[in-house]
């Protein structure tokens, strides 16, 4: 047997080329080129297979999955001359030469020869591309995903990049004559498209094969998705902190990222680079992309991309995108939906209740979603959250929305603490509750909120706040109050 080895790049169609091998598997087979089922997940991806050949201690995604010996037993059963695998983890273990050497031994005990198949992007286009993918999956990984864009654009490109590197440690391992490098960019690629250049690229003809481009299983957020999701991540990433719950995280995330994509189409595209950023970035690999169109595809001219075209904002344009309190209210059901769907209703099992306390800060224009810090809780009927949030600079007024639905709720402690420790009690100005006794309040709104008079400069504030009921519960507990109301 003979493997073709698909190694990426990442954000290189790689999900599309995965759906259509698995969508024609049976096709394929009937030629003798098997697809295994073996280790593979999202649509025949077989990054899983990669995580068994060349563990990853911080990787725990595919603990648990068939292995090698399942692998190895599908592919000796299907006794086809032609295995191919596609997984783009491949490539990033492979930047690790010894890595690449155990993946490279533990393939020639089954197969007769490895042929490399890999494709690159123009540096600046795949890290703005990895950067969205790891917004989508609420990536914890500061390397992947901070709050800068740009800085996070460099450090990616640091650790990826530099294509050189990657294919001199597959021509070192593999051989020269076994590697297929092809340019992931239009007019570098077949005229039928990125499918057709992969089965010409692997020796397959396209005859008798399902060629209708799958939809699109990877598409890229807008900028008002990836300002929800960065809030998302934010404020769901306070309960799964630890490592073992980031495959719980990150399934979340994903499912809360498609559900916002399809409720907000049109979304304008994300751009990242700010003018000149793009290039720039480019232009930091033009020396390594030189050497590598030269001496790997017998480029005299060392051009490796041709287009010159870069996305970059106008001077006056941001990504930024303002979200109403109904974005957020509509972010947070997202959430619980995917939680839903994910089979995980939260860490206190059934009975919990779901609230998100936001507090707003006044600096003398008014209150807004940007100057403002909201935290996700989980918590037991009836139970209490402590609530924190920063401040920094002079404010004129804070204002409490303690939850996103109708509530009954007590706040038995609201201070501002100072820089020395020293606490002041928030003096409250007004409300919107339907009724008070003591520190219960009956919120009969889905926009509860509780407005104070500024405590001057401090550091944060604090607020204890016990929920005795959420939503229904709540509504049910404010009928008397609003009889008497309507009596009086």
């Amino acid at each position: 047997m003979d493997l073709l080895l698909h190694v990426g790049t990442h954000k290189t169609g790689t999900s599309s080329i995965q759906a259509f091998m698995e969508g024609n598997r049976d096709r394929l087979l009937a030629r003798g080129i098997h697809y295994p089922r073996s280790c593979s997940v999202y649509g025949g991806n077989h990054s899983p297979l990669c995580g068994v050949m060349a563990p990853d201690p911080r990787d725990d995604r595919w603990v648990g999955m068939p292995g090698w010996d399942a692998f190895v037993a599908e592919c000796r059963e299907a006794a086809a001359p032609t295995v191919v695998v596609s997984g783009e983890i491949f490539c990033n273990r492979m930047l690790d030469r010894k890595q690449a050497v155990r993946i490279r031994d533990l393939f020639l005990a089954l197969f007769d020869s490895i042929t490399i198949v890999v494709y690159l992007r123009r540096q600046d286009e795949f890290v703005r591309s990895l950067y969205l993918e790891a917004v989508k999956h609420g990536s914890s990984n500061q390397s992947d995903l901070g709050q800068d864009f740009e800085a996070t654009a460099r450090r990616l490109a640091a650790r990826h990049g530099d294509y050189l590197h990657l294919i001199r440690i597959l021509d070192e391992v593999f051989g020269r004559e076994r590697l297929r490098i092809r340019v992931f960019e239009k007019g570098q690629l077949h005229p039928g498209g990125l499918l057709a250049d992969f089965l010409e690229t692997c020796g397959i003809a396209a005859a008798g094969l399902d060629m209708a481009a799958p939809a699109d299983v990877n598409v890229s957020p807008g900028r008002k998705v990836i300002t929800a999701m960065g809030l998302a991540r934010q404020i769901y990433e306070t309960i799964y902190r630890s490592d073992q719950g980031r495959r719980h995280r990150e399934g979340i995330m994903g499912g809360t990222h498609a559900i916002l994509m399809e409720a907000w189409p049109g979304d304008r595209k994300y751009i990242g680079f700010s003018l000149g950023g793009a290039r720039s970035l480019a232009e930091h690999f033009r020396e390594s992309n030189e050497t590598l169109a030269r001496e790997y595809l017998g480029r005299a001219d060392g051009v490796l991309f041709r287009s010159e075209r870069y996305d970059e904002r106008a001077e006056d344009d941001t990504d930024e995108v303002p979200l109403t309190k109904g974005d957020v209210r509509f972010l947070l059901k997202a959430i619980d939906m995917s939680e839903e769907l994910f089979g995980c209703v939260g860490p206190a099992g059934d009975e919990i209740i779901v609230v998100a306390p936001q507090l707003y800060l006044d600096r003398g224009q008014g209150y807004s979603e940007q100057d403002s810090v909201i935290r996700r809780h989980y918590t037991v009927r009836a139970g209490t959250v402590l609530f924190r949030a920063p401040c920094s600079g002079a404010v004129t007024g804070v204002r409490l929305d303690p939850a996103f639905d109708f509530c009954v709720l007590s706040i038995d402690r609201a201070q501002a603490v100072h820089t020395d420790g020293t606490a002041v009690d928030l003096r409250e100005r007004t409300s919107n509750a339907l009724h008070r006794e003591g520190a219960r309040r009956y919120f009969h709104t889905v926009d509860p909120w509780v407005v104070y008079e500024a405590a001057g400069p401090c550091s944060h504030f604090e607020f204890s706040l016990t929920y005795h009921a959420v939503g229904a519960d709540a509504v049910r507990a404010c009928i008397p109050f609003l009889k008497k109301r309507k009596r009086g």
